[in-house]
C-alpha cells in the first residue's frame, strides 16, 4: 500500500515551525542573559518617560559590585567633600545656555583650569551681549560627591554621586564576617569587618592601616578630622587617631549598649545608647561635653543641623532640639507615637516619620508643626519646594514642601532599601540586589546642597590628598582613661565610669571630688533631667 505524499503547504508549515523553534532556542542561548538583565533593570528602574511626567530626570543608573549569587546590598553612605570639587561657569541667554568647566581640555589635552574656563566664559558673554541675547554668567562650585556602597560580602565601592561611575572598589576582611556601615571624611574611609577596623584612602581606596578593636563593635564608625570613633556593644566608644594608628585608643564610657553609628560635626561627636541616653563629646580631642536622658530607648542616629543644633528622636514619641555645645534644650515636640527613624533637618524644617507612618514637618527654630502627611514609610530627599518619600506601597511619593500635599506617585520603584539623603536634592533609589539609580529635577542640573554641605562647598578646593604610608598595627593595649590617665575627672569622679559606678560620683548631680557638689551642665540642680 502506497503512502500519500504530503502536500507542499504542509511541508512548508512544518519547516516554518522548525525554523521558529530553532530561532527561539538560539535567542535563548545568545540573547538570554542580556534580555534577562534588561528585564531585571526594567522592573526596578523608573523610566525616563515616567520621570518626566513629574519634572524629573533619570541622571544615571548602575549595578554595584555585589556577589550576585549570594551577596546583598548592605548600606550606602553619601559624603560631600569640603576640599575637592570643580568650578563650572554657566552662560545663560535667550534660548539656551553654555557651560565652561575647569576640567575641560584645551587643544593640547590639558585642563583649562579655573582661569582658562573663566576667560572662555567671559569671551562668550561678550559675544552674546553684542548679539543682544541678554546673557548672564552664573558660577557653580560643584563639590566632589561620593556614594560609599557596602555589600554583606565585605565589598566596599566608591561611586561618583553625579555620574554613577565607579572610582574604586576593595574587599576588606573576610566575606563571612559582619561588615558594618562606612564612616568617611575628606581623607579617609573607615569600615569595620568582624572586630577589625580598616581605614582606607578616600581617593584611591588603598588600605592606609588596620587594627583590631578592643571590644565588640555595635555599629559602623564615624570620622572627624583627627579621630575615628567606633561604638561598642558594651556601651564604650573607642577613639583611634587617624594619623597615628599605633597609638592606643582612648575610651568614651557610656551607660547601656552603643548600637547606633555616631554623628560627627566640626566640633562634636554624638551617639545614643539603648537605655535612652545621648552622649555628646568633643570631635577632635578627649572629653565628654554632657549626657542627656530620654524617657525611653533611642534607636536612631542623632541628626545635626549646621551650625549648632542637634536633633534626637525617641521611642517615647518626642523630638528634641538641643544646643550642640551647651546641651540646653531649645524645644521639644511630642508626636504621641514611637519614632524609630532619625529626624531629617533641611533648611528651616525638620522632617520626622513615626512608626505609625506619619510624616511631620516641624519648624527647625521653634518646633512648631507646619503640616503632617499620612502613609509615609521613609524619607528619600528634598528640593526647594518638594519632599520625596517612600510611600507605604513602596512607591516614590512627591509631596509639596509648603503644605505636605501629594503631587504624585511613581509606583513600585523601591524594594526595601532606601537612602535618606539630607545632604543634597539628589534622589537615590536602590534595591537589595545592588541596582542604584539617581534622579533629580530637570531644572536642577547642578546639585542643590543643604546646610553644612553648602557651607563646605563654598570653600575653594585647595587641599590635596597626601600619600599614605601603611604602618603595622600595634598589639591591642588597655584602654586609656578618657579623662587623661591620672588627670582629674572633669565630672568629679575618681575612675573611668562617668556615671558613678563603684566609688565614683554621679557627674550629673552627685558629689564631686573633695566633697564639693558637681555643677549640673544642664542648668538645673541635683539630678534634674532636661527631658522632663
Amino acid at each position: 500500500m502506497r503512502c500519500k505524499p504530503k502536500r507542499k503547504s504542509q511541508v512548508a508549515v512544518t519547516r516554518l515551525w522548525v525554523l521558529l523553534l530553532l530561532a527561539t532556542f538560539m535567542a535563548g542561548l545568545v540573547g538570554g542573559p542580556a534580555a534577562a538583565q534588561q528585564s531585571r533593570y526594567a522592573s526596578t528602574l523608573i523610566s525616563a518617560e515616567a520621570a518626566q511626567t513629574y519634572g524629573l530626570r533619570r541622571a544615571w543608573y548602575t549595578h554595584a559590585e555585589i556577589d550576585r549569587a549570594r551577596g546583598r546590598l548592605g548600606s550606602i553612605t553619601p559624603h560631600i567633600s569640603s576640599v575637592d570639587g570643580h568650578t563650572v561657569f554657566e552662560v545663560t541667554y535667550n534660548g539656551g545656555s553654555l557651560e565652561f568647566s575647569e576640567r575641560q581640555l584645551d587643544p593640547f589635552g590639558r585642563p583649562w583650569g579655573v582661569d582658562g574656563a573663566r576667560k572662555l566664559a567671559d569671551a562668550k558673554l561678550e559675544e552674546l551681549k553684542a548679539a543682544k541675547l541678554d546673557p548672564k554668567l552664573v558660577t557653580h562650585v560643584v563639590p566632589k560627591i561620593t556614594l560609599y556602597v557596602v555589600s554583606d560580602r565585605a565589598m566596599v565601592q566608591a561611586l561618583d554621586g553625579e555620574s554613577g561611575r565607579s572610582r574604586w572598589m576593595l574587599r576588606v576582611g573576610k566575606r563571612d564576617y559582619p561588615t558594618l556601615e562606612v564612616g568617611a571624611n575628606d581623607r579617609y574611609v573607615g569600615i569595620v569587618n568582624g572586630s577589625t577596623l580598616y581605614v582606607l584612602d578616600a581617593n584611591t581606596g588603598e588600605l592606609a592601616w588596620q587594627r583590631d578593636v578592643v571590644n565588640v563593635p555595635g555599629a559602623g564608625p564615624a570620622l572627624s578630622d583627627e579621630l575615628v570613633f567606633v561604638p561598642m556593644v558594651n556601651g564604650a566608644v573607642e577613639a583611634y587617631y587617624l594619623n597615628d594608628p599605633r597609638r592606643a585608643p582612648y575610651i568614651f564610657a557610656s551607660h547601656g549598649r552603643a548600637l547606633i553609628q555616631p554623628t560627627v560635626s566640626a566640633a562634636s561627636v554624638a551617639w545614643p545608647t539603648d537605655v535612652g541616653h545621648v552622649y555628646v563629646g568633643r570631635a577632635n580631642e578627649r572629653g565628654i561635653r554632657y549626657r542627656l536622658e530620654a524617657k525611653r530607648t533611642i534607636v536612631s542616629r542623632v541628626s545635626h543641623l549646621a551650625p549648632t543644633s542637634l536633633f534626637v528622636t525617641s521611642i517615647d514619641g518626642f523630638v528634641y532640639c538641643i544646643q550642640e555645645i551647651s546641651g540646653n534644650i531649645t524645644w521639644r515636640y511630642s508626636t504621641g507615637e514611637p519614632i524609630s527613624q532619625s529626624a531629617i533637618p533641611i533648611g528651616d524644617s525638620v522632617y520626622v516619620i513615626t512608626d505609625t507612618q506619619w510624616l511631620y514637618a516641624l519648624d527647625a527654630a521653634t518646633g512648631q508643626q507646619k503640616w503632617s502627611s499620612p502613609r509615609v514609610a521613609g524619607f528619600v530627599s528634598a528640593s526647594t519646594d518638594r519632599v520625596y518619600v517612600v510611600g507605604v506601597t513602596g512607591g516614590l511619593d512627591i509631596l509639596d514642601a509648603a503644605s505636605g500635599g501629594r503631587l504624585g506617585t511613581l509606583p513600585g520603584v523601591i524594594d526595601d532599601m532606601k537612602v535618606a539623603n539630607q545632604l543634597t536634592d539628589r534622589i537615590y533609589l536602590t534595591t537589595p540586589t545592588g541596582i542604584i539609580q539617581c534622579l533629580h529635577e530637570e531644572r536642577q542640573r547642578f546639585p542643590l546642597l543643604h546646610a553644612a554641605a553648602a557651607e563646605a562647598a563654598t570653600q575653594k578646593p585647595e587641599v590635596k590628598q597626601q600619600g599614605l604610608e601603611q604602618q603595622p598595627a600595634a598589639a591591642p593595649q588597655q584602654p586609656q582613661d578618657p579623662f587623661g590617665g591620672g588627670a582629674k575627672d572633669p565630672f568629679g569622679g575618681g575612675g573611668n565610669d562617668p556615671f558613678g559606678g563603684g566609688a565614683n560620683k554621679d557627674p550629673f548631680g552627685g558629689g564631686a571630688g573633695g566633697g564639693q557638689p558637681a555643677q549640673d551642665p544642664f542648668g538645673g540642680g541635683g539630678n534634674a533631667n532636661p527631658f522632663d
